[in-house]
């Protein structure tokens, strides 16, 4: 599940919960527990979230450091 929402992530736009928990692995997930990972993600600076409280929607984006990092990973398994 967190490969998935990372993967969703790694494009660094912001993306809903709603839109999150749509994807396959995180249908079966309780949204309490989808809002706990992002927490994790975003304490940990892997993500950076905005709550729009006259939506009361929450977005998340990849912060651009973890980005950079992602890209060069990928780039690497890539050239293997």
């Amino acid at each position: 599940m967190l490969d998935t929402i990372l993967k969703l992530l790694e494009d660094g736009q912001p993306h809903t919960l709603n839109e999150i928990s749509t994807l396959e692995p995180c249908r079966r997930i309780p949204i309490t527990t989808l809002m706990e990972v992002l927490n994790f993600l975003e304490e940990f600076d892997f993500t950076e979230s905005d709550y729009n409280s006259e939506m009361l929607v929450s977005e998340s984006q990849m912060t651009p450091l973890v980005r950079a990092f992602c890209k060069t990973l990928n780039e690497l398994s890539e050239k293997r």
